[in-house]
This record gives structure tokens, C-alpha cells and sequence, in this order.
């Protein structure tokens, strides 16, 4: 075969070639069997055209490097290499351009897979599925955009996930050959996968089990949705469900570019499919296991989508022997309340990440362990350096915390339920028992363990089906009714810090990055070492490279959008965790008023320094939408000893480039015009540290938890007039504005006093997206009422 071949015109010498997902297929498809047409971009295309930019240095020492930033370091370098220098053959260009218009479509779907007969585990667990090391994307089939995506997903071969499983599996880098199946992207009702066990006639009790999301798949590979979850027995034909859980889905049409449409409350549970569905289901596994002729004992994993006929259509299947799957009602996570049988006593706090888990404690006291996934860790307190730590686990509970603090920030990025403030809960919860953590309502219930597996609803009929009864006719017209978000005059920009998240956070609706915390950020590059160890043991350069690759990724995914990279604002009190921090910190009684901000580097500038050569050095690359905020500053004469430094290392240099302040110590509010008249081009408000400074009230201190308000009149004055003297001063001003997003009045009243834009956690946007054009709308309409 060529560089391309027709799923069906595939034969049984074409295997090593295309890879046995694609394979597959191609013997279901020519067999008859209901599985949309496409072409296989095989593996040799992608040796070729890998050949054009030579092996990268990197990829030779990958395999002796462990996980942990050389690692990212080296795939960085090696994605990149591959984005920017490698060249598709032109006779591979034609042929795409040929096959692509044979489709007749304008959304395609591209599923990876490997060539070289080699393949990836099937018996990972379903809720374990998105672990695979790179998954399927969308495209539409314009031939620029088609070549580029094309490379990004050759590239994902080498993330730094992926290059740490082939590790583990001793498979050799240079040895994988990625193969792309293409495919039109059908509309969809619903999509997911389900498991059938081949067992011998004689055996009368066999089980489908079934996992489905609305929509198109890609919501559960995002980790957007928690799948509905079925046992169906087709003997009795009965149905032991559990509700799904889902917010967000995705859904495509003909006339119009992909877009993404929003589930209201009220139809965020999933209910089960209907009893035909599973009936379908269950015909096809069947059929399917028999074709592929797979053994006694083994697991058929078939994954599939509902069509808006109600028509099954098959998107792969495999047959490996999968391991015990009788307890996967128990791992995976819930989004609905347990019934009162199974609830034990329960802790109480305050919900700052809203969302359900159950999942095993883990219970860290002093020693930081790491918790194995999907556990839920219950500490006394977090601190920035905890970030590898709390990235693994389902939920977090927290003693000494309140709603403003590191640990709050950290699980509101991550979107991991969280509950803080919940007294002597590390007293309280044993290590390994199993809790429900309920960041809705702020409460940990301790389950009787016994009650656990039982927790699925009968049925014996057919349900509402996982789309509520008005949605099932006319979906096309119904999605594209609801998927444009409003457009706003004042703009709404992201608070981030985790820069793996980069690229899925760029996908939401937001006009940039309001706000990059830079101490979240480097702590990952710090490898939970002091900064001024890092400094004495003359290792800047690669400090400085650390920095620019946690940057980097915000600057790419971005582009054109602006990014403000808030500088280092870095507290005692953290920096003491860290290896040798007792040797470089004081101990202080009141870290939050003492050696932070700008002023820390008025006495030390050596790292501020390092930050600034970062900064320059992407700056030189071609990134000119970079922003600096400078934090926690106190007078003039701070801000213009840091502005010296900064045109000192050349920043200014580049067009377009602006230094900010955070407008976070009271002092600012009376000095504004000092600050614009020394060169401030923007301020953006903190509202965390303006509160705790303006109400005395210390953000950490969890018994005070519920009465820290950024809402509160003092604090509200305090913002009015920074908001009102910014527009007279004709400079502009951002808010971090979660607290006041669910506030009509205050909403209102930031945008009559001319707040130039709103800064907001991810999973606040989409809601803070349409409070703020209602807030505008309203405030048109008063303006029209009053001429």
C-alpha cells in the first residue's frame, strides 16, 4: 500500500502497516458491519516525513530519563521540532488532498493509533481510559489546518506522558510509528463504549456493561463527563444503572464549525439509555466478538456512537482479556447523592470547587506521600509546593483553610471537588477509609462500606434516556441554538497557573490570561528546592530555561491574546517547606504583612533578575502579547526600582509590551496618580489580599473563613474608587472578580464604574460569560430609559 489506503480495501498483509484498531474496523466494515468509511494515514508516512527533521539529541537520552522536568524538557524540545521543521512528502500532500475530498465533509475526526504491530493495553479500566497517552481530535478538513494538525498529533507520540509510558514498557522511541485513522465526524445523540465477555452458551447469566456520555466522545476524554453507567442482562432484559454526571457537551453540524453547547443544571444527570439502545447494543457485541473470533474468557471493548436516526454505528473494537471489572461501580466517580443506607457520619466545612467523589482517604499529617489516583487526600494544611501531590488525587479536604487560600486556588485550577475548614478531620477520617466528599453542600460522609456496591438503581423498563424527552427530536436546530456564548464590551480573562492545562484552557471562550501566577508555576520547575539553592549552586541558566518552559506553553496556546505574568510573590512561610527553606527564611509571626512583593526584591534582586531574562528571552522568540504584573506592592519607590530593572534587562524594548501592578495594598488607592506618573500602564485589582488587608481578617485562618468577603461595603468602596480613579487617570483596569460574579448588583455596579475587564477561575467562566451580558444589558437598558 501507499501512503494512504481505504479502510475498505484493506488486507491481512496490511496489518503492521495500519495498526490493529484500524484493522479491525476494516474487517467489521467489509463484513457489512455499520462502521463509517475512511482512510488510514499509515505508518509509513509518518517514518518518512519524521525522517526530515532527523532524530532530536533528546530523544536518543529519553529513555534513561525519569519522570519529572528533564523529561518535559525533552519532549518539549522534541514536539517542537517536529511542529516547526518536519515536512510532509508532497506526494503524501496530494493524496491527503485527493482522500479528503473523496469524504465529503467538513469535520473530520483523526483517531492515532501504532503501526509496527505494536499496541496499546486494553485492559486499562474505562474511568482509566483518558490515561492513554494521546487521543483523538476534531478538525475541520481545510488542507493548512488539516497538515497542521497532522503534525501535533505525530508530535503527541512524544509528550512527556507518552515518552514515560513507552519507558515503562520498555518500548524504544525510535522504534513507534503512528498511524491516523481519518474519519467524517457524525452528528451524535449519544457516544461511549461497552464491555462483553465471551462465555460459552451453556452460561446463562452474562452481563453488557455499558458507559455512555450525550454527545460526542471528546467530553469524556477532556474529563468533562462522568459516564452513565449500565449492567444490562439481556436474558431478563433488566438494567442496573448509575447516573451520569455532565455539564458540557460537544456536538457538530454541517453548516456550522464545531462548537461546544452547554448543559443547564436541570440536565446535568445523565439517565440511562433506553432499553432498545442496550438491546443494540448487545446484538452488535455480539456479532462483533463472533467475527473477530475472540477466545472464551475474553473482553470485547466496542466503542460506539447513537446517530440522530437512533442507529448504532461501530468506531472500534478490540479483544483483549481485561481485568476484573465487577467492582467498577465502586472506582468510578459519582455525581448524585448516596442513598441514606450508605452514609456513615459526616464532617462539615465550606465547598470552595463544587462536584461529588467517593474514593479512598489518604491521610497526610507531616509526611508528604504521594496518594495513589483517584484517592481523596485529607491534610491539615497546603502550601504551593504540594501541586504534584494534590494533581493526583479526586478530592481534597483540608483543615486549616479558608475559601482564599493556596489550597482553595489550587483545587479551583485543577477542578478537584474540594472541602476546607472541616476541623480535625485528620483526627477524625482513617487512612484508607472510604469517604463521599461533596463540595456542593461542603460536607465528607464516612460510607458503610458494605452498603457501597449495591449503589445502582433497578430498572426493568425503559428509562428517559441519557437526552431528557425534549431534546431527542430536532438536535441540530436545539445545539445550535444554544452553543454561541454572548459577546461582552468589558472582557473576561483567565486565572492559571498549571501549564499542561494550557492548551485546553485556550479552548474556552476568554480573551487571554488575566493572571499567570508565576510561584504556582515555578515550584514545579524548583523540584522542591529553595530558589536561592538553585542560585548558589550556580545553576541559573537552567533555572532561567525551567521558567521560560512553564511559560511558554500560555504563550503558544494564547496567541494573539494577551498573558499577564505576575513576577514572583513569594511568603516565608511557604518557602520554609522546601529543602534548605529553613536555611534562607525567617520565621515569621505574620508572613502575609512581612518579606514579600516587590520589596524582596529591592533587598535580594538576583531572582527577579532571572525572571526578567525569562520574560526577554520569549520576548526574542516572538512572543509579544507577554504582560508583567508586579505583585504586592507597597509604595512608588518599589514600583520604580522594579520598572529600572525591567528596562535595564531590555523588556521595554519589545512593541506592545506593558508593566502592570497588583492594586492589592490599601496604600495604592491614595497614590494612584504617584504610581501612572512613575510609568504603571494598567492595574489589576486583588481582591484576596485587599480583603484581608482592608477587614483584618488573615485568608488562611479557617475559623474566619466564612466571615473573609470580597463583597463586603468596605471592600467594595475600596474597589469603586480604584475602578473610578483608573478611568480618569485613563488607565486600565482588570479585577480578579470571582467573588462578585454571583452578585447582579455588584456586577452591575463594576461595569458602570468602568472596569476594563474581569479576571475568573476556568470553571467560572462559562457562568461569569453570561452573567456579564446580562449585567450589561441591563445597564443599556437603563441608559435607553433615561433619555
Amino acid at each position: 500500500m501507499g501512503y494512504l489506503s481505504w479502510l475498505n480495501q484493506l488486507q491481512p498483509d496490511d496489518l503492521p502497516e495500519v495498526g490493529s484498531k484500524a484493522f479491525n474496523l476494516s474487517q467489521l466494515q467489509q463484513a457489512g458491519y455499520p462502521v463509517p468509511n475512511g482512510f488510514i494515514i499509515g505508518a509509513s508516512a509518518y517514518r518518512e516525513a519524521i525522517q526530515t527533521i532527523g532524530w532530536p539529541e533528546p530523544l536518543q537520552a529519553s529513555q534513561a530519563i525519569e519522570l519529572g522536568r528533564p523529561l518535559q524538557e525533552a519532549a518539549h524540545q522534541i514536539r517542537r521540532s517536529i511542529q516547526i521543521n518536519l515536512s510532509l512528502p508532497q506526494p503524501l500532500i496530494t493524496t491527503l488532498q485527493e482522500s479528503i475530498a473523496q469524504l465529503q465533509t467538513s469535520d473530520l475526526i483523526l483517531r492515532p493509533g501504532l503501526g509496527n504491530n505494536v499496541c496499546l493495553p486494553l485492559g486499562l479500566l474505562p474511568a482509566q481510559y483518558a490515561l492513554v497517552p494521546f487521543r483523538a481530535t476534531i478538525e475541520q478538513s481545510q488542507d493548512s489546518q488539516f497538515e497542521t494538525k497532522l503534525r501535533q498529533l505525530w508530535a503527541s507520540l512524544f509528550s512527556a506522558r507518552s515518552l514515560f509510558y513507552w519507558q515503562q514498557r520498555g518500548i524504544k522511541v525510535a522504534d513507534l510509528a503512528m498511524t491516523v485513522l481519518v474519519q467524517p465526524v457524525l452528528p451524535a445523540l449519544a457516544t461511549g463504549w461497552c464491555h462483553w465477555k465471551v462465555k460459552s452458551e451453556a452460561e446463562t447469566s452474562q452481563l453488557l456493561k455499558v458507559w455512555a456520555i450525550r454527545g460526542q466522545g471528546i467530553a469524556a476524554s477532556r474529563g468533562e463527563a462522568i459516564p452513565v453507567y449500565h449492567q444490562f442482562d439481556p436474558r431478563r432484559r433488566t438494567v442496573d444503572w448509575r447516573p451520569g454526571l455532565q455539564f458540557r457537551y460537544y456536538e457538530f453540524s454541517p453548516e456550522q464549525r464545531p462548537g461546544v453547547a452547554a448543559i443547564r443544571p436541570v440536565e446535568a444527570i445523565l439517565k440511562p439509555l433506553t432499553l432498545e439502545v442496550l438491546e443494540d447494543l448487545q446484538f452488535w457485541s455480539q456479532k462483533v466478538s463472533a467475527q473477530l473470533k475472540l477466545a472464551l474468557d475474553n473482553t470485547l471493548h466496542l466503542e460506539w456512537v447513537l446517530t440522530l436516526d437512533n442507529t448504532i454505528v461501530l468506531l472500534q473494537a478490540n479483544g483483549e482479556m481485561f481485568e476484573n471489572d465487577e467492582n467498577e461501580q465502586i472506582k468510578l466517580q459519582v455525581g448524585f447523592p448516596l442513598s441514606s443506607n450508605i452514609l456513615g457520619s459526616s464532617l462539615t466545612g465550606v465547598g470552595v470547587v463544587k462536584g461529588q467523589v467517593q474514593g479512598q482517604a489518604r491521610v497526610l499529617k507531616q509526611e508528604l506521600l504521594q496518594p495513589q489516583p483517584g484517592e481523596i487526600l485529607v491534610t491539615t494544611a497546603v502550601t504551593p509546593d504540594w501541586l504534584p501531590v494534590i494533581s493526583q488525587c479526586a478530592g481534597l479536604v483540608v483543615e486549616d483553610a479558608g475559601l482564599a487560600s493556596h489550597a482553595a486556588i489550587l483545587a479551583r485550577e485543577l477542578g478537584i471537588p474540594t472541602v476546607v475548614g472541616v476541623h480535625s478531620a485528620t483526627d477524625l477520617i482513617q487512612d484508607g477509609e472510604l469517604l463521599m466528599l461533596d463540595g456542593n453542600a461542603g460536607t465528607v460522609s464516612r460510607l458503610n462500606n458494605a452498603g457501597l456496591a449495591h449503589n445502582l438503581h433497578s430498572s426493568s423498563h425503559n428509562g428517559q434516556g441519557i437526552l431528557p424527552p425534549d431534546t431527542t427530536t430536532a438536535v441540530t436546530t436545539a445545539l445550535t441554538t444554544v452553543t454561541a456564548m454572548p459577546v461582552t464590551g468589558t472582557r473576561l480573562l483567565l486565572s492559571l497557573s498549571q501549564s499542561h492545562l494550557a492548551a485546553q484552557m485556550a479552548a474556552l471562550p476568554s480573551e487571554g490570561v488575566g493572571l499567570l501566577r508565576s510561584e504556582l508555576l515555578i515550584l514545579q520547575a524548583l523540584e522542591h528546592k529553595h530558589p536561592y539553592a538553585w542560585l548558589q549552586s550556580a545553576r541559573q541558566p537552567e533555572l532561567v530555561a525551567r521558567l521560560v518552559a512553564g511559560i511558554q506553553p500560555f504563550l503558544a496556546a494564547f496567541a494573539p491574546r494577551p498573558v499577564f505574568y505576575r513576577s514572583l510573590d513569594l511568603r516565608s512561610c511557604e518557602l520554609r517547606q522546601l529543602v534548605g527553606g529553613a536555611d534562607y527564611e525567617m520565621l515569621e509571626l505574620n508572613p502575609a504583612l512581612g518579606w514579600r512583593g516587590v520589596v524582596r526584591y529591592q533587598d535580594d534582586p538576583a531572582l527577579f533578575k532571572l525572571e526578567l531574562q525569562a520574560l526577554r528571552q520569549l520576548q526574542q522568540s516572538g512572543y509579544h502579547h507577554l504582560r508583567l504584573l508586579l505583585p504586592f506592592v507597597r509604595t512608588v519607590k518599589e514600583f520604580k526600582f522594579a520598572r529600572d530593572l525591567v528596562r535595564e534587562l531590555g523588556l521595554f524594548e519589545t512593541p506592545g509590551f506593558e508593566l502592570w501592578i497588583m492594586a492589592e495594598v490599601p496604600a495604592v488607592i491614595f497614590a494612584l496618580p504617584d504610581f501612572v506618573q512613575a510609568g504603571v500602564q494598567g492595574i489589576t485589582v486583588g481582591t484576596n489580599d485587599l480583603t484581608q488587608l482592608l477587614l483584618g481578617i488573615d485568608r488562611d485562618q479557617p475559623r474566619l473563613a466564612q466571615r473573609f468577603d470580597s463583597t463586603n461595603p468596605a471592600v467594595v468602596a475600596a474597589v469603586q474608587q480604584l475602578i473610578k480613579q483608573a478611568r480618569q487617570l485613563k488607565l486600565p483596569c482588570h479585577i480578579c472578580g470571582d467573588p462578585f460574579l454571583h452578585s447582579p448588583e455588584l456586577l452591575d455596579d463594576l461595569v458602570r464604574w468602568g472596569i476594563t475587564a474581569i479576571c475568573v477561575e476556568p470553571a467560572n467562566l462559562e457562568q461569569g460569560r453570561w452573567s456579564l451580558a446580562q449585567a450589561e444589558q441591563r445597564l443599556l437598558i437603563e441608559a435607553a430609559r433615561r433619555q
